[in-house]
């Protein structure tokens, strides 16, 4: 392994984003030798990890050669591939002075064919989240706060994404039991990590405005595909979802001892008690519920509705998918009674555009595209 990490920084200086001799030596070192010699320490490793789905993997690129190429190991049902979760990674710096060994996570999603960084927000309230819950295990850990990897692309979101490093220099790589220890100890620091995951809920992507930004994308003939790794809904577990909440709502405000009516458009609810009569909208979230869609007729409708109005928000929705009966259950319910609109909590996703009349009215400048 040893031998394995010098070459890999040596052959860095020779980077190219096709494939050539370095290239293609470079690439047998990081997808099959260097993650051999982790993978005849399964064992061990994967009893300091504490799992008994252990793997090992390495990539240099998928097409176009990487600037920073990385081999990771980790609980292969936690972090399936490299945009999920969080792992033990190997990464090898652009300008081949360094090699770091880092807890680190999925810090891009593969959209449209290409790797698109995930909010730089969310990344660093991973990050923060993990190193938290890691505190003791970091005060013990002789090595590096953050990761420098010269590459302003992939490379920067890696850096975001470091919860702790140690750092190794080129020409002073450690013998291969220092090595062996090293990742011994990061896979025990991931390990506590995966445990105290199961107990603590981590920050994630509000999968609800992502949603919305990418129909928005779609209706304005963005070119992009695929989906957001771990968050992207279809129709029936949106309803499902949506379902539940206002399941929840209902009994809520029935235990309140108002009388509800289920309307559905321009708002969810109308509750009533005594004198008091409210309109309620009723917004559910599989995630922490610190962003919600809302439709332009609903921002125009609670506008005037206020004060005579309320928000709910189920945040915290276990999903059960399905192809096609998926289940929404749990979650925790919250009140605004009196609900104003600040319009600087609004974020607009898109916008609809009236075409100038006089643009299709020019001869000789539009051409016919057959089929």
């Amino acid at each position: 392994m040893e031998a394995e990490l010098q070459r890999v920084l040596e052959l860095q200086s020779q980077y190219e984003s096709r494939s050539s001799p370095a290239m293609s030596e470079r690439g047998l070192l990081i997808r099959d030798a260097a993650p051999g010699w982790l993978r005849s320490h399964a064992t061990d490793l994967g009893k300091s990890l504490g799992v008994d789905d252990f793997f090992v993997e390495g990539r240099d690129g998928t097409g176009r050669k990487t600037r920073v190429p990385w081999m990771r190991f980790g609980s292969r049902s936690r972090s399936p591939r490299a945009t999920e979760g969080f792992y033990v990674v190997y990464l090898f710096d652009a300008l081949g002075g360094t090699v770091f060994l880092s807890l680190n996570q999925g810090t891009t999603d593969f959209l449209g064919g290409q790797f698109v960084p995930k909010p730089q927000g969310v990344v660093i309230e991973r990050a923060d989240w993990a190193r938290s819950i890691l505190a003791p295990w970091l005060s013990s850990l002789d090595g590096v706060a953050s990761i420098d990897l010269h590459d302003p692309h992939l490379g920067a979101g890696y850096e975001l994404g470091n919860v702790a490093a140690i750092a190794y220099e080129r020409d002073a790589i450690p013998e291969e039991s220092s090595l062996l220890a090293d990742a011994r100890t990061f896979a025990e620091g991931l390990g506590n990590l995966y445990r105290e995951h199961d107990r603590r809920p981590i920050p994630q992507e509000r999968p609800e405005l992502r949603e919305a930004e990418e129909a928005a994308e779609r209706a304005g003939g963005a070119r992009k595909s695929g989906s957001r790794a771990g968050f992207r809904t279809n129709a029936r577990e949106i309803k499902a979802i949506e379902t539940h909440a206002v399941a929840l709502a209902r009994a809520y405000y029935e235990d309140g001892g108002f009388k509800v009516k289920e309307l559905g458009k321009p708002f969810d609810l109308e509750v009533a008690k005594d004198d008091m009569v409210l309109t309620v909208e009723v917004k559910g979230s599989t995630s922490d519920g610190s962003g919600v869609q809302l439709t332009a007729g609903e921002v125009a409708h609670h506008a005037r509705a206020f004060p005579d109005n309320a928000l709910v928000v189920v945040r915290d929705i276990i999903l059960q998918r399905s192809d096609t009966s998926p289940t929404a259950s749990g979650g925790r319910l919250y009140e605004l009674r009196g609900w104003e609109i600040d319009a600087d909590s609004l974020r607009v996703i898109s916008y609809a555009y009236e075409v100038p009349v006089e643009m299709y009215e020019h001869e000789g400048v539009a051409s016919e595209l057959l089929l």
